[in-house]
């Protein structure tokens, strides 16, 4: 059976609601969380309205991916030079080296997004890692109002309490280049949030990908329900777009939006209620 609507609830609670302008979704042939055309690689036409598209599904998979997993750490991955690190196809082996002999060895669960350096040229990766990895104290740490980790001794210098400081870590089996590893505390909405801001359009211009995650305990789906809404076309948002090859247009409402939360109270789509 076919419906117009799709509701994802989080382990935090929150929900993410789609709401589609034709019953496109089909909680009967396809898992829980998919939809037709879901495979978040690059469109075959990176001009056209699908590219847009592409990222919007990507940054839902991102999402929905960092709020499933528990990751424990932030990283940031650069690769030395000597490495060739601006040769797409180089780099790519060495992550699937990595990410292979670390998720036997380590039970590492991972997600990472390729990203160019300013130089436009150089690859490095932000993202979430779990399981048994070793991190070792960098000797520096993240302070408010600043963009790159200081000494410890900045830190104090500048008057900056230990509860305002992040401790930052190196990871001792990132032998490629400089690695950097902040743990997480927190709300993870708010990280998986975060973390969508590095999928962009020019990801799929390095691999051919908007991310990378793997690992034998990675989470990949939402828990996921489907109903209709009579009149989606009164559901007032900027959170929506159109698909040209489906000729539909979406419509997205998150529960923790206060606006988008009267508007899913008002449809009745609140598992709360």
């Amino acid at each position: 059976m076919k419906h117009n609507t799709k509701i994802k609830t989080y382990p935090d609670g929150h929900e993410k609601v789609t709401i589609c302008s034709v019953k496109l979704f089909n909680d009967e042939s396809r898992g829980a969380d998919e939809m037709p055309c879901e495979t978040v690689c690059k469109p075959k036409n990176m001009d056209s309205c699908s590219r847009y598209d592409s990222v919007i599904r990507a940054k839902s998979k991102v999402f929905d991916i960092v709020a499933m997993n528990g990751f424990t750490h932030f990283v940031t991955l650069t690769i030395d030079p000597k490495y060739h690190r601006d040769n797409s196809k180089i780099v790519r082996g060495i992550l699937r080296c990595f990410c292979s002999n670390h998720v036997q060895r380590d039970n590492m669960t991972y997600l990472l997004i390729p990203e160019y350096h300013k130089d436009g040229k150089a690859i490095h990766f932000h993202g979430f890692l779990k399981g048994d990895i070793e991190y070792i104290y960098s000797g520096t740490v993240i302070i408010p109002e600043r963009s790159k980790p200081v000494k410890l001794d900045t830190a104090r210098r500048y008057g900056v309490p230990a509860d305002k400081q992040q401790t930052v870590y190196n990871i001792p089996a990132w032998i490629y280049g400089y690695s950097t590893a902040v743990r997480l505390v927190g709300d993870t909405q708010n990280v998986a949030k975060y973390v969508t801001k590095y999928v962009t359009k020019d990801c799929t211009k390095i691999f051919g990908n908007f991310y990378f995650a793997g690992g034998r305990e990675l989470v990949r789906d939402v828990p996921t329900t489907f109903a209709d809404v009579a009149t989606p076309h009164l559901v007032k948002t900027e959170k929506q777009s159109y698909c040209e090859p489906l000729r539909c247009s979406f419509k997205y409402l998150d529960s923790s939006d206060p606006d988008n939360y009267a508007e899913l109270k008002t449809l009745g789509l609140l598992s709360c209620d």
